[in-house]
């Protein structure tokens, strides 16, 4: 099998931490025996990767018509990896993007019912994550507002105590 990994977020010589838990997963499967290639959205400013990055995708999947699957980190990368359907596409929330976002209620609610409707897989790299996946829209919603209560009481009381 060969798959593709698709990120925004890649270690560089300046900024070896950035990303670099995506390159583990990249490691931990090719050292599964799975033949992974990385395309990396690249360039500055980060937002306008997300516009040019169908066309790198597509040309890429053209390059090399043995890639079996695109796997996609991030929800974002996995929206634009969904504008294609020659390939299955996996995509791995890492949790930030859904969980540490503004007005995260509404973005989870839509990421989660996106991924049910388009991906053929989705990986959560936390229980949250998992647990808010399987859930519809409405217990989605309800479950995420009540965490980011909790979080927020819990950041509250830990400045106090300082």
């Amino acid at each position: 099998m060969k798959v593709l990994a698709m990120t925004a977020m890649w270690p560089t010589p300046e900024n070896p931490a950035f990303g670099s838990f995506v390159r583990s997963q990249v490691e931990a499967l090719k050292y599964a025996g799975v033949e992974v290639e990385v395309l990396v959205l690249q360039g500055r400013p980060r937002k306008l990767n997300y516009l040019k990055a169908p066309f790198q995708l597509r040309r890429r999947l053209a390059a090399d018509p043995t890639i079996d699957l695109v796997h996609a980190h991030y929800g974002l990368v996995g929206i634009v990896a969904r504008t294609q359907f020659r390939v299955p596409l996996v995509v791995t929330y890492h949790g930030s993007d859904v969980l540490g976002a503004a007005t995260v209620e509404e973005k989870a609610a839509k990421q989660i019912d996106f991924v049910k409707k388009s991906y053929e897989a989705a990986i959560a790299n936390t229980k949250e994550l998992t647990e808010l996946y399987s859930k519809g829209h409405t217990e989605a919603f309800a479950a995420l507002s009540h965490r980011v209560s909790e979080l927020t009481e819990e950041v509250k009381a830990a400045i106090a105590k300082k």
